[in-house]
Protein backbone atom coordinates (compact mmCIF):
# COMPACT_ATOMS: atom_id res chain seq x y z
CA UNK A 1 0.00 0.00 0.00
CA UNK A 2 1.30 3.22 -0.25
CA UNK A 3 1.28 6.61 1.56
CA UNK A 4 -0.90 8.14 -0.87
CA UNK A 5 -3.46 5.28 -0.38
CA UNK A 6 -3.36 4.86 3.05
CA UNK A 7 -4.40 9.00 3.02
CA UNK A 8 -7.57 7.42 1.59
CA UNK A 9 -8.44 5.41 4.85
CA UNK A 10 -10.77 6.82 7.34
CA UNK A 11 -9.61 7.32 11.44
CA UNK A 12 -10.85 3.39 12.80
CA UNK A 13 -9.84 0.13 13.34
CA UNK A 14 -8.54 -1.63 11.02
CA UNK A 15 -7.72 -5.66 10.57
CA UNK A 16 -3.99 -5.44 9.01
CA UNK A 17 -2.94 -7.54 6.44
CA UNK A 18 1.04 -7.60 5.87
CA UNK A 19 3.11 -8.25 2.37
CA UNK A 20 4.92 -11.02 4.86
CA UNK A 21 1.97 -12.37 6.02
CA UNK A 22 -0.40 -12.71 8.78
CA UNK A 23 -2.62 -9.85 10.31
CA UNK A 24 -2.32 -7.34 13.09
CA UNK A 25 -5.19 -5.17 14.83
CA UNK A 26 -4.36 -1.73 14.18
CA UNK A 27 -5.92 2.03 15.17
CA UNK A 28 -5.23 4.60 11.79
CA UNK A 29 -5.87 7.84 12.43
CA UNK A 30 -4.67 11.54 10.50
CA UNK A 31 -1.80 13.68 10.84
CA UNK A 32 -1.71 17.47 11.01
CA UNK A 33 -0.70 17.39 7.19
CA UNK A 34 -3.41 14.57 6.27
CA UNK A 35 -0.70 11.97 5.86
CA UNK A 36 -2.30 8.73 7.81
CA UNK A 37 -0.18 7.14 10.83
CA UNK A 38 -0.73 3.20 12.08
CA UNK A 39 -0.43 1.89 15.45
CA UNK A 40 -1.00 -2.06 15.40
CA UNK A 41 -1.86 -3.46 18.78
CA UNK A 42 1.47 -5.31 19.08
CA UNK A 43 3.49 -2.39 18.40
CA UNK A 44 5.35 -0.82 21.43
CA UNK A 45 3.96 3.28 19.39
CA UNK A 46 2.63 4.29 16.53
CA UNK A 47 4.34 5.25 13.92
CA UNK A 48 4.23 8.52 11.39
CA UNK A 49 6.95 6.92 9.16
CA UNK A 50 4.92 7.10 5.91
CA UNK A 51 7.22 4.55 4.46
CA UNK A 52 5.71 1.72 7.19
CA UNK A 53 2.72 1.60 4.48
CA UNK A 54 5.08 -0.03 1.92
CA UNK A 55 4.47 -3.65 4.36
CA UNK A 56 0.89 -3.17 4.07
CA UNK A 57 -0.74 -5.30 1.32
CA UNK A 58 -4.52 -4.49 2.86
CA UNK A 59 -6.36 -2.67 5.91
CA UNK A 60 -9.97 -4.29 6.37
CA UNK A 61 -11.90 -2.19 8.42
CA UNK A 62 -13.31 -3.57 11.75
CA UNK A 63 -17.37 -2.63 12.39
CA UNK A 64 -17.06 -0.63 15.63
CA UNK A 65 -20.63 -2.20 16.49
CA UNK A 66 -19.21 -5.56 15.68
CA UNK A 67 -16.52 -5.16 17.93
CA UNK A 68 -18.39 -3.91 21.01
CA UNK A 69 -21.05 -6.75 20.28
CA UNK A 70 -17.74 -8.96 20.36
CA UNK A 71 -16.34 -7.52 23.41
CA UNK A 72 -19.09 -7.78 25.49
CA UNK A 73 -19.53 -11.74 24.71
CA UNK A 74 -15.92 -12.29 25.55
CA UNK A 75 -16.38 -10.30 28.66
CA UNK A 76 -18.94 -12.27 29.65
CA UNK A 77 -17.79 -15.46 28.80
CA UNK A 78 -14.75 -14.76 30.63
CA UNK A 79 -17.08 -14.47 33.81
CA UNK A 80 -18.86 -17.87 33.75
CA UNK A 81 -15.12 -19.31 32.64
CA UNK A 82 -14.28 -17.78 36.08
CA UNK A 83 -17.00 -18.46 37.98
CA UNK A 84 -17.09 -22.28 37.08
CA UNK A 85 -13.55 -22.29 38.07
CA UNK A 86 -13.97 -20.47 41.33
Amino acid sequence: MSPEQARQLSPGIYRIHWNSGGTSLAAVGILRNGDSWLAPCNWTAPTEDQSQWARVEQCEPLDPEACAILESRIAKAIVALTERLS
